[in-house]
């Protein structure tokens, strides 16, 4: 695919480009899922494009486009990326997120590549994008499992979890009392 790309004499070198580039490569890939068993084939593909496919990987999950085999192709993409690209770009997306919905994909994914150091960055995902609103049922339903699957997965994650409620706001609060009812004690 590349190749042809490059046969049609197409400059390639802005960040522009590259994101075309990248949006091309991810759109061929995903096109070729045609059964469950191209999942694996695909995630490893879409890998190989490397930590700047963090961003384009991440909004086609966002969209919402394409069936079970493709999401299953693009969160094992992203699983397999350099975790300090995903994380930076999560890192963005707490600042910086247009809705609500973009910030609950980005719980979803962080509930399962995230660790106990990435609690904070839960807490601060599940934010409203208007901070002077309160967060929605789905916000807080996409922060309360996200929260849950970092302290279901990781040792320790309870403990430090619980360090964080004094801390945040009384919607998180909540959420946080939940999680720590569900999750026990390590």
């Amino acid at each position: 695919m590349l190749a042809c790309l490059l046969a049609l004499g197409k400059n390639w070198s802005s960040p522009q480009d590259r994101g075309e580039l990248l949006a091309t490569q991810i759109d061929a890939v995903l096109a070729e899922i045609d059964l469950p068993a191209h999942m694996a084939r695909a995630a490893n593909q879409l890998a190989r494009l490397g930590g700047d496919a963090v961003q384009p990987l991440f909004d086609r999950l966002r969209a919402g486009q394409g069936g079970v085999s493709q999401r299953a192709a693009l969160l094992g993409a992203i699983g397999m990326l350099p975790r300090q690209d995903v994380l930076a770009m999560l890192a963005r997306l707490a600042r910086s997120a247009a809705g609500d919905a973009e910030r609950e994909t980005g719980l979803d994914l962080l509930g399962r590549v995230g660790a106990r150091a990435e609690l904070k960055l839960a807490i601060e995902l599940g934010i409203p994008s208007d901070p002077e609103s309160q967060p929605g049922p789905s916000l807080r339903a996409a922060l309360a499992s996200a929260l849950l699957g970092i302290c279901e997965r990781e040792r320790g994650s309870v403990r430090t979890l619980a360090g964080f409620f004094p801390r945040a706001l009384p919607s998180a609060q909540t959420v946080i009392a939940t999680v720590l009812a569900r999750a026990g004690g390590d």
